[in-house]
């Protein structure tokens, strides 16, 4: 780098510094309480704490020392602070609410969601959005399966994969939790993990139902997770063709 490069980028940090610290000039408030005060260290000047989303990454904001490391954490929903998996609550944008939930109310939220079918209308009948994506994939049709006299809940046989089934998952935090009900009959699972804004597919695994029977068909990842790794693909052509029918989702958030 040059020394005009450098002598800019050393401008550009005193400059952040002196807004960030400068206790004569009133330019930072806390974004959770709005206060332009927070704890000062030994020497006067104010401790501004950066505020991050659920990324890790600067929002742009400061909170002060208090709603940073003095609030009390116990659970928002059940008021809990036993459980030592207590953690950050944020929501759909990825920003911290100023609250906690303990590891049993986010698994209690992720049901919730769960249960909140997202349906697209294909064709005269009705099917789940992710059959919809995965039958444009594999280029079959969807249509009723049936064992015996009971139907299935999936709707999709292909020559490769056999019966499939489709779960989706939106991320929270960087993280996927995928439903099972406890039950394996379909021959493979195609795992479709949504941004928690809902507006892309940003994983993808395709894993065969022998390899799921440990967990009952649960599946919970991370972002960078290499869990399952050979079994993850490219979600690019997922997200492509979920964005080619957003237009005619029902009630997508």
């Amino acid at each position: 780098m040059s020394l005009e490069g450098d002598y800019k980028n050393m401008l550009k940090l005193v400059k952040e510094e002196e807004v960030r610290y400068n206790k004569d000039r009133y330019t930072i408030k806390c974004r959770l309480c709005d206060s332009y005060e927070t704890k000062t260290r030994s020497d006067g000047e104010p401790i501004w704490i950066k505020d991050k989303n659920s990324k890790g990454e600067w929002t742009n904001k400061f909170m002060c020392y208090r709603c940073a490391y003095e609030r009390s954490k116990s659970c928002y929903r059940c008021e809990s602070d036993n459980d030592k998996y207590i953690t950050k609550y944020y929501d759909d944008q990825g920003i911290w609410t100023g609250k906690y939930i303990c590891d049993a109310c986010q698994h209690k939220e992720t049901a919730e969601f769960r249960s909140e079918r997202i349906q697209l209308n294909i064709g005269i009948g009705k099917g789940s959005l992710g059959d919809a994506i995965i039958s444009k994939i594999l280029e079959i049709p969807a249509c009723s399966i049936y064992a015996g006299d009971l139907k299935l809940p999936f709707g999709l046989i292909h020559a490769y994969y056999g019966i499939v089934g489709v779960k989706m998952a939106k991320s929270n935090r960087g993280r996927w939790d995928f439903c099972s009900n406890g039950r394996i009959v379909a021959d493979t699972y195609f795992y479709l993990g949504f941004s928690e804004d809902y507006q892309n597919i940003e994983i993808t695994y395709i894993i065969p139902s022998e390899d799921l029977e440990r967990n009952n068909g649960r599946l919970c990842v991370y972002r960078n997770s290499k869990k399952c790794l050979k079994y993850k693909v490219d979600p690019s052509p997922y997200n492509d063709i979920y964005h080619s029918l957003s237009t005619n989702v029902k009630g997508l958030k």
